[in-house]
Order: structure tokens, then C-alpha cells, then sequence
């Protein structure tokens, strides 16, 4: 049995440190992402997302925020259909780590 034993290049070492760089970020967005404390950010996101389609175009048109992110998690409550409070929090900061992936 032969082992064939190479140099990595620097293109590949490369790729793998943001490889491990990418999935360690993941990682962290995921895991922050899963406690139920609110910031006003997000409370103001889970009530636009609450009403209904032509309010959050007009709302987001006047905010920094793009509407797509927020068409998107409608989209995604709309579909999925969380049931409690607490799923809601947990499920829109999943949506958010997603879209950010």
C-alpha cells in the first residue's frame, strides 16, 4: 500500500482556514441565536412581520432595513406557521441565521 504525501498550497490552505472559519461562525450564530431574550430590533421585526404585506413594504420603505429580509421571514412564518411565543422568538432568529449564512 502507497501513501502519496503532497504539499498543500496556499490556495488550499487557504480555503480550508475559511472552511473551519465559516462553520465556527455558524456555529456561533446558531447557538446565540437559541436564547429567548428579545432586543428591540427584533421585537420591532416580529411586529412588522405580524401585520400584513403592504404594511411592511411601506414600513420598511421609510427604515434602513431591506424589505427583503422581512418579506422573506413572512414568508417563512407564513409557511411554517409557529405556534407559541417562544417558538416564534427561537424560530425568527433561526430564519435570521440563515438568511446571514
Amino acid at each position: 500500500m502507497t501513501t502519496l504525501k503532497r504539499n498543500l498550497s496556499s490556495d488550499e490552505l487557504v480555503g480550508i482556514g475559511l472552511f473551519i472559519s465559516s462553520v465556527t461562525l455558524l456555529s456561533i450564530m446558531l447557538t446565540s441565536g437559541l436564547n429567548r431574550s428579545l432586543n428591540m430590533d427584533e421585537v420591532y421585526t416580529l411586529r412588522i412581520i405580524d401585520r400584513s404585506f403592504t404594511y411592511m413594504v411601506f414600513t420598511t420603505a421609510a427604515d434602513v432595513h431591506p424589505p427583503l429580509y422581512y418579506a422573506i421571514l413572512m414568508g417563512a412564518f407564513k409557511l411554517f406557521s409557529p405556534l407559541s411565543y417562544t417558538f416564534n422568538i427561537v424560530f425568527a432568529k433561526l430564519v435570521s441565521v440563515v438568511t446571514m449564512f
